[in-house]
């Protein structure tokens, strides 16, 4: 399975509950599974996300964040990713230092802008 996961570490009343990206994804790409989380999501939840990390084939991290939020559990997710060593897009809009930090330490493709794009390549068998 191909895994869409859209983090949020940002003030509580400018999360949204979901991607701008989930119309124009299940429409382009319905096959693939969408998951998000934000810093203060449950443990559960987390642990939901980490499960669909370790069947995916191809992962695209997209992840927005604000400088100082606390990540809350989000860093579990993305050392799963780390660990796991699928293949990576990582699609970041963020000015949080601690996540850009954890983001390097993940080996894939990057993509701040054109993210349509750089989905519809990483995606799109040659």
């Amino acid at each position: 399975m191909d895994l869409y996961i859209f983090l949020q570490a940002k003030a509580s009343q400018s999360i949204s509950f979901q991607s701008p990206l989930n119309d124009w994804l299940q429409q382009h790409f319905n096959e693939l599974v969408i998951y998000d989380a934000d810093q203060k999501s449950a443990s559960l939840h987390i642990h939901t996300g980490i499960e669909f990390i370790k069947q995916a084939k191809k992962i695209i991290l997209h992840f927005e964040g604000d400088e100082p939020i606390n990540l809350g559990e989000l860093p579990k997710i993305l050392e799963t990713i780390r660990k796991r060593k699928t293949s990576t897009l990582i699609l970041h809009e963020s000015n949080n230092q601690l996540l850009m930090k954890s983001l390097k330490m993940i080996k894939g493709d990057k993509a701040t802008d054109n993210l349509k794009e750089a989905i519809k390549k990483f995606l799109t068998p040659n």
